[in-house]
């Protein structure tokens, strides 16, 4: 005897696996967040930069490549991006120090929040018109 099944319900849906984030990358995500944390607790605050805009890196990354579903994207990279932003590195924001990472761009900054919709609008267009070529 041969049984067919056939779903019921209007649309498709995603499969389960596809609402989560992957284990692999979870993990690997996590410890590079673990990275920046403990280079944190020992007072190496460029160091905890440099990791975090890897994290940043990776993050971008694994969007790009659709390993992110969508569902987890925007928090994901917004936290990713709160965190680099919030580590201060008097080195690299002096211009001395070291030379490793001379040529690289600066890493990109968040849009900055507003207290009204008119003020964030007037954030967004200047964050628009400083990152412009």
């Amino acid at each position: 005897m041969l049984l067919v099944a056939a779903g019921c319900g209007g649309g498709e849906r995603e499969p389960v696996a596809a609402l989560e984030l992957p284990s692999a990358l979870a993990t690997a995500l996590a410890g590079r967040s673990d990275a920046v944390a403990a280079k944190l607790e020992a007072n190496d605050r460029c160091g905890a930069r440099l990791e975090a805009a890897a994290l940043q890196a990776e993050t971008i990354a694994a969007v790009n490549s659709r390993r992110v579903p969508p569902r987890y994207q925007e928090e994901l990279t917004a936290s990713v991006s709160a965190l680099l932003v919030s580590i201060e590195c008097p080195d690299a924001e002096s211009g001395e120090g070291d030379d490793e990472d001379e040529g690289a761009p600066a890493p990109v900054a968040p849009v900055p929040t507003g207290s009204n919709p008119a003020e964030a609008a007037r954030n967004l267009g200047a964050w628009l018109r400083a990152n412009s070529g």
